[in-house]
């Protein structure tokens, strides 16, 4: 199984996503998600706002997009995020 190495990588997967319209597809929007939040770990900071971005984007995210923003949220170590997770959990 391949991962993301860069955030460079990930834009450009994402470039590709939106050009060839699989960003309508909830299912690979979850992914790329994913991809944003967690594969990424060594870039927490400009990762979770791209995350923020990338979430924002899909129409209607599903269970596993929901789950990923939230446990996102709540793995982090400032307070604030604690609430930016229920909040994401309450919208849910």
């Amino acid at each position: 199984e391949k991962h993301c190495q860069s955030f460079h990588q990930l834009k450009q997967i994402l470039s590709y996503v939106f050009v060839s319209g699989l960003h309508r597809n909830p299912f690979v929007m979850s992914r790329v998600l994913y991809l944003s939040l967690f594969e990424l770990e060594g870039h927490r900071k400009a990762v979770s706002n791209f995350g923020i971005q990338i979430f924002n984007e899909i129409h209607k995210p599903n269970l596993f997009s929901w789950n990923t923003i939230i446990r996102f949220f709540a793995s982090c170590d400032h307070s604030e995020a604690a609430l930016v997770a229920f909040l994401y959990y309450m919208r849910m």
